[in-house]
């Protein structure tokens, strides 16, 4: 069985949530070099935030044999406690479950 890179998991996630003409998705950039700039966010932060009108959802992204950080178990701890829905993903099904937790909403 192949591993599959995280980068090809966000390329069909994109693509998967282009479908949705009415879902907000925005991908969240971690400046990997721990700088902040104006088009990132703070390392730990979720790759992707998925929204429709009022209900919406933060989406981490892992490859086959990826594991979270530190920054990341920080920050998904931190989402949990605030009730803030919040899924890892390992594959483009994982990811369509929780596309399809807003799916219903969705015109």
């Amino acid at each position: 069985m192949s591993t599959q890179s995280e980068g090809e998991l966000q390329r069909k996630c994109v693509k998967y949530a282009a479908l949705f003409p009415s879902l907000l998705f925005i991908r969240l950039r971690v400046d990997q070099r721990g700088k902040k700039t104006g088009n990132t966010v703070p390392p730990g932060t979720p790759d992707f935030l998925l929204c429709h009108e009022h209900r919406y959802v933060f989406v981490e992204l892992k490859a086959d044999d990826g594991a979270p950080t530190k920054a990341q178990k920080k920050w998904n701890s931190w989402a949990v406690d605030c009730g803030i829905p919040h899924e890892t993903c390992r594959t483009l099904g994982e990811f369509k479950d929780a596309v399809d937790s807003l799916n219903r909403y969705l015109g």
